[in-house]
């Protein structure tokens, strides 16, 4: 954290005078700022110590910064998904709000919210793989051993995102 806070930038790789101001760490500093980061230390098929970082989700509204290890699904079609849903939950959320209280009108808008974002969830889901050391491939869904299916970002974490990376380049944690 030393690092990034002298830096004042997570894009270390990048020259700075080309560095994306998305990346600047200012916000992780500023009163209620903060975010997750996870490092994970690593050989090669040669014996040589690789360092994997990753972070929660996405930062500044990116989810790859060079240098960082990227997400376990797909962006584009993550993006995709969203794009098309967020409209419509955002859309029924607002008639919530000028909705009667306790009216029908409000319970049906609720529950039509609630089926769409579980519907997303589900199809957001369905995106997350993960492989593990042995070459197995597995659904989010199939790992997730709680009750019902997994609370939202669960895949979006450092460690399934360091894991999957060392398991999918042939990286042996130390």
């Amino acid at each position: 954290m030393a690092q990034l806070q002298g830096c004042g930038r997570i894009d270390l790789e990048t020259a700075a005078p080309d560095a994306d101001p998305r990346c600047a760490t200012g916000p992780l500093f500023a009163p209620g700022g903060g975010k997750m980061f996870g490092v994970l230390c690593c050989h090669d098929r040669h014996g040589r110590r690789v360092v994997l970082r990753a972070f929660s989700g996405q930062y500044g509204g990116q989810w790859q910064v060079p240098g960082w290890v990227g997400p376990v699904h797909d962006p584009a079609v993550f993006d995709a998904l969203t794009g098309a849903a967020d409209p419509e939950i955002k859309r029924l959320g607002a008639a919530i709000v000028r909705a009667p209280a306790g009216s029908a009108s409000r319970r049906d808008l609720v529950r039509r919210r609630r089926a769409l974002s579980r519907d997303l969830m589900q199809r957001l889901h369905d995106l997350y793989h993960l492989v593990n050391f042995r070459g197995e491939r597995r659904s989010l869904v199939e790992v997730f051993h709680g009750p019902g299916r997994p609370p939202s970002g669960t895949g979006d974490c450092c460690g399934p995102k360091l894991l999957q990376h060392a398991a999918t380049n042939g990286l042996v944690p130390e």
